[in-house]
């Protein structure tokens, strides 16, 4: 029984690490002359699930990380 508990927790433990993505802390900013392309939001608004905080709306959103 402790073979199998151990090897169930081992199992869950792989499958958190592989799925693991980084912070923002390791993120890498570009710089425009970079010439790193990326689409211009225009006539669009923010996704719905992140917290804005006081905004009425978010229009045009740019996300550069």
């Amino acid at each position: 029984m402790k073979k199998l508990l151990l090897l169930a927790v081992l199992f869950l433990f792989c499958n958190i690490r592989s799925f693991s993505q980084g912070t923002c802390a390791t993120a890498a900013p570009f710089c425009t002359a970079s010439g790193t392309t990326f689409p211009a939001s225009t006539s669009t608004t923010a996704p719905v699930g992140p917290n804005y905080g006081c905004l009425g709306s978010q229009p045009n959103p740019a996300w550069y990380y």
